[in-house]
């Protein structure tokens, strides 16, 4: 007796193989979308962890006492003198010896963070161009959920309500437009005096 495969079994394994096929597939698909969902998640995580740790170093840098503030804030303005020349920080910081010192500035322009690492405070310019430190945008909300600046102390300042995603204009997708956002985090010279 001659064995062969009938149309019927033939079909069956066509149609096994075919299901083993799609979810194979399908499982690389989800994985793929997964994967890129996860990494611009993680892009903006990284961008916002960059513009905190940048902020922290020099606000901790900044040097001053009562009468001359090592850090003044506007709502959308962070202003930072720092005791700072030739990027070698000074010791011994004192009142005669601030007019000297360097300044940075951080302001909110739109959706963007810039920063001016020569700021001029006497004339209230950027001696030179600003950078902007993040491709990702700050999420601007109406008040009382907006991004700001507050003086929490002659050397320190908090930063409430930053939010981060790929594009500001459009609603916070996890998949493709992410967030990632902080409600309230301060930083304080350790070198501030207040005598």
């Amino acid at each position: 007796m001659k064995k062969s495969v009938t149309l019927i079994e033939l079909i069956i394994a066509v149609s096994l193989l075919a299901v083993i096929i799609l979810a194979v597939t399908a499982f690389s698909v989800a994985s793929h979308r997964f994967y890129q969902s996860s990494k611009r998640k993680m892009k903006v995580l990284n961008e916002l962890t960059y513009l905190l740790e940048h902020i922290n170093k020099n606000v901790s840098l900044a040097i001053g006492d009562i009468n001359n503030p090592g850090v003044v804030v506007t709502s959308t303005t962070l202003q930072i003198r720092q005791d700072i020349h030739s990027g070698t920080r000074q010791p011994n910081n004192t009142p005669e010896d601030y007019n000297d010192d360097t300044w940075v500035e951080y302001r909110v322009n739109t959706n963007d963070l810039d920063f001016c690492p020569i700021y001029l405070y006497a004339t209230s310019t950027c001696s030179g161009a600003y950078e902007t430190l993040s491709l990702k945008k700050i999420v601007r909300d109406a008040a009382p959920n907006d991004f700001e600046f507050t003086q929490t102390s002659p050397g320190g300042v908090s930063i409430s309500n930053l939010k981060l995603r790929y594009d500001a204009t459009k609603s916070k997708e996890g998949k493709t437009n992410p967030q990632a956002e902080i409600s309230i985090i301060s930083f304080v010279s350790m070198s501030h005096s207040t005598n």
